[in-house]
């Protein structure tokens, strides 16, 4: 995606821009990326997931592997529709294609923790505020 701003000013709240933002914003991109031809609007929001949890992933620092983990847990049988999301070089072609998108996520998901642990949560609680304002859950290891 391209921006008027960068992660930084994003980071320092001279721009604002949410995870909303974000993530609308990823949709949009993967829309126009992808023809209704290829791939039907079920599988283009499906791809929209995988693409996010990724960059969710890398931008909070685990690695793929700690993906496939993750995916592994909520899916043990490998499916037709599993197996690439298993597969670490199908995700790392994906990282490689979102690094702008990854900085960007990070910096974002870094204000909201610094705005919650400002605001007097813990650590522990500015976590689960920011996983269930971001709409994702982390299983435990």
């Amino acid at each position: 995606m391209q921006w008027d701003f960068s992660p930084p000013q994003v980071l320092a709240g001279e721009v604002e821009y949410s995870i909303h933002d974000f993530k609308s914003d990823l949709l949009k991109e993967i829309q126009a990326n992808i023809s209704p031809d290829e791939m039907s609007a079920d599988n283009i929001k499906g791809f929209f997931d995988i693409v996010f949890y990724l960059c969710y992933f890398v931008s909070t620092n685990k690695s793929l592997e700690d993906m496939v983990d993750y995916i592994t847990k909520l899916n043990p049988e490998t499916t037709e529709e599993t197996a690439p999301l298993k597969d670490v070089m199908f995700l790392k072609d994906i990282e490689d294609q979102n690094l702008d998108n990854i900085d960007m996520l990070r910096a974002i998901i870094s204000g909201m923790a610094i705005k919650n642990i400002e605001a007097g949560m813990s650590v522990k609680e500015a976590q689960k505020a920011l996983q269930n304002e971001i709409g994702v859950t982390i299983l435990d290891s």
